[in-house]
Formats: structure tokens, C-alpha cells, sequence
């Protein structure tokens, strides 16, 4: 019911400033509290004519359809931890657009993204990777494995030393030219032979099922279990892990002398290549004997430079921060996961 001096209007408040003959002169209720510039003229009973028609907040009276949009916006944003406003166009295919244009993203997103962060807030901190699979796998809780509309995750324990994420459509799709996307992700707590074999076998069973990988980069120190999961594809050991072993074991002998001569000796010819000024270094490579540019990347030498693994653990680390725990690494590992879903 409206105050005297006070007129509604499609769900709004206005104030009457002041009257000329038949025409009230208004402008909205919440000028003060919201800076809303909404101001117009009112003629006996025709509608507003507006000087300015875009409000800066939310209808101060919303119709039932309205009222059960915005509830069902915020009961989605408490069951889902991707993008709020992949929530708001999710949720607004199933009602009018009369309805929306009455609570248009703009207005409800704030709030939306309140309850979605209270509702993550109040997850159950999660220990080990036992409590995360059987949190996840009560089917009160598995909303939480959407990232975006229709699209889940999977997730395996493997004895508590292992952890799979992933989602199997990604396999499923397939990819265009040389454009790479994560199908998986693992969180290991030991490197032994047991459970690496055993998650890699989920792996190739649950997130690529029926596909034939021609070639797999990979570290050396998981080189031998990929090999016996994958026996048909070409296993190549990263450039990247390569040089942590050198530095490692260059570490355990206190000095840059290697164990392996010919590590050693490439190591000093290229290492003396810095030595040289910018424009030399190219005939520095070819002084070497038998090494380019090229070969010096160790492309095929030392099988494949490939850096997506290394780029995508950077993403995650930045996203992350410092040891995060389970429940933040999950809010969070969601949200990374659409986002490489939209880029694809």
C-alpha cells in the first residue's frame, strides 16, 4: 500500500515533488538511499513519463513470478559454485521475459553472489582425500561437482595416496588443431608404483575411455607406469623434468660436475653460450657440434617441450594461493575448470 504523496508503479516507489494543474512531477523513493536518478511526470492516470527510466537497485515490490525467480536464484547460487552469471542464465531460460527484465542480472548478482559465498563458506572442511570423495558422493552434495550448466566432475580416491578430478565429455568432444584443454587433474600424496598404476589405469578407464592416444608427454619419474597403462601410445619424458633432475643430482654432488658425461658436456657448451653477445649466440649454436637452436630446446632429444602441463599448474597456483585447503581448492578448482570450458 502506498503513503500519502506516494504513487507505485510497475513494482517501483516514486515521490511526488510537486503538482502543476494535473501533472505530478516524481522521482523515486530511493533518490537518497541507492543515488537512483529515476525521474519523470505523471498525468491523472496515464502511466510515467520518464526523463530518466534506468533504476539503480532492485523493484521494491515484486510480483509472484518475480519472487519465485529470485528464489530460485538464490537457492541455485547456494548448490553451485560456478559463475554467477552462468546461474542467472541458467535459471532465467525457464521463466518469461517479462519476469527477467523485472530482475535483470544487474540487480540480483550482488546478491546472488552473497549466498553463493555463505554457502561455500559453510561447506565441511575436508581433511584427506577420503573425507572429499565421500563428501562429494552424498547425493545432497553432488550439485557441487557442476561447473557450469549440464557439465560434472568426476572424482576417485585411490587408498587416500591419490586424487582424480576430472570430467569425461572432454575426452568426448575432442579438439580442434593443436588447441589443448585439462581432461583431468591428479593430487598425489606419494609417488610409488601401486597407486600411480592404479590411478592411471581410472584415468585411461574413466576420462578417456575408447580413445587411442598416439603420444603422451609426461615426467620421467612417471614415465614407466604410463608406459605399462599405455602400451600402444608413444611415452615421452618433458624437457621441464629433465632439467630438475640434473639440477637435483647436481645438487647431491655440490658442484656442476653430472654423473652422466654427456649431460655434462652439452651442459658447459651451452652454458657458455651466455658469454657471448645476443647476436653471436646463433653461431655459438652452430659451433657446437651437431646442436642447433633447435636441438638445443631438446624437442627431440629429449622428447618434447610440451608446457601446457607446467602453464596449467601455474593457473592453478596462482588461483590457489599457498597450501590451500581441500574446500577452497575445490571452490575455487570449479571456477578455473568453467572458465576453460567458455575458452574452448
Amino acid at each position: 500500500m502506498a503513503n500519502k504523496g506516494e504513487i507505485i508503479e510497475d513494482g517501483f516507489s516514486y515521490y511526488v515533488e510537486k503538482t502543476v494543474n494535473d501533472k505530478k512531477y516524481v522521482y523515486c523513493k530511493k533518490r537518497k538511499s541507492k543515488n537512483c536518478p529515476v525521474r519523470g511526470t505523471k498525468t491523472l492516470d496515464e502511466p510515467i513519463k520518464f526523463t530518466v527510466s534506468t533504476h539503480r537497485h532492485a523493484l521494491d515490490f515484486y510480483s509472484d513470478d518475480v519472487k519465485r525467480f529470485r528464489r530460485e536464484l538464490i537457492a541455485a547460487a547456494e548448490k553451485n559454485l560456478y559463475p554467477i552469471n552462468e546461474i542467472y542464465t541458467t535459471i532465467a531460460k525457464s521463466h518469461l521475459e517479462d519476469v527477467t527484465i523485472q530482475l535483470p542480472y544487474a540487480v540480483i548478482s550482488t546478491v546472488i553472489r552473497q549466498h553463493q559465498k555463505e554457502a561455500a563458506d559453510d561447506l565441511t572442511e575436508l581433511l584427506t582425500y577420503k573425507d572429499f570423495v565421500d563428501f562429494f558422493e552424498r547425493a545432497e552434495n553432488l550439485c557441487f561437482m557442476r561447473y557450469a550448466d549440464k557439465k560434472n566432475v568426476i572424482v576417485s580416491n585411490v587408498d587416500n595416496d591419490a586424487l582424480l578430478i576430472g570430467d569425461p565429455e572432454f575426452s568426448k568432444s575432442g579438439q580442434d588443431g593443436h588447441y589443448a584443454f585439462s581432461i583431468g587433474i591428479i593430487l598425489w600424496t606419494k609417488v610409488a608404483r601401486e597407486p600411480c598404476t592404479e590411478i592411471l589405469n581410472q584415468v585411461k578407464q574413466r576420462l578417456i575411455p575408447n580413445v587411442n592416444i598416439a603420444k603422451i608427454y609426461v615426467d620421467f619419474d612417471l614415465k614407466l607406469f604410463v608406459e605399462e597403462v599405455f602400451p600402444e601410445s608413444d611415452v615421452r619424458g618433458t624437457f621441464n623434468n629433465y632439467c630438475r633432475i640434473i639440477f637435483h643430482e647436481a645438487l647431491r654432488n655440490n658442484d656442476l660436475r653430472l654423473m652422466i658425461p654427456e649431460h655434462e658436456e652439452f651442459l658447459k657448451k651451452c652454458f657458455s653460450l651466455i658469454l657471448l653477445l645476443s647476436n653471436k649466440i646463433k653461431e655459438g649454436f652452430e659451433e657446437i657440434k651437431g646442436v642447433t637452436p633447435r636441438s638445443m630446446s631438446l624437442y627431440e632429444k629429449v622428447k618434447s617441450l610440451n608446457t601446457v602441463p607446467i602453464l596449467f599448474r601455474t593457473t592453478l597456483e596462482n588461483y590457489m594461493g599457498e597450501k590451500p585447503s581441500l574446500r577452497k581448492f575445490w571452490s575455487n578448482f570449479i571456477v578455473l575448470l568453467n572458465k576453460s570450458t567458455n575458452e574452448r
